[in-house]
């Protein structure tokens, strides 16, 4: 009951290598997402908030500065989180403060207006 005979293999037939089951896709779209949405975080910090303006660096200080402050505090609620809502959803709850801090990077440099760098360093700092 328990062993296969060569009759019952025959129905099995071979599963397809580009299907999200297979953990070769989903270690490559997990190596993607963590390539990508901290990556360009680090690239667009370290040049000083994307560059632009003379004031852009302090603006990156008080953004990082509320990122950091509210990361150290989230930290502690993240395992329980994943526990409760599982890993799909964590991840796709976390890389979701990068494309706006990087963007509040953009809306400071066009209109030179704070709220928007802070309010997502502080999305990014409970996201992350």
């Amino acid at each position: 009951m328990g062993t296969m005979t060569p009759e019952s293999e025959e129905g099995v037939g071979k599963l397809p290598w580009m299907r999200l089951a297979n953990p070769s896709v989903q270690i490559c779209l997990i190596s993607a997402c963590l390539f990508f949405n901290p990556g360009l975080y680090l690239a667009v910090t370290l040049l000083g908030a994307g560059g632009g303006r003379p004031s852009s660096t302090d603006m990156g200080n008080i953004s990082n500065g509320v990122l950091y402050g509210i990361f150290a505090f989230s930290a502690v609620g993240a395992g329980p989180l994943l526990n409760k809502i599982g890993p799909r959803w964590t991840l796709l709850f976390g890389i979701t403060g990068y494309p706006i801090y990087q963007g509040a990077m953009w809306y400071f440099d066009q209109s030179g207006l704070l709220w928007y760098p802070i309010f997502a360093g502080a999305y990014l700092g409970l996201s992350a």
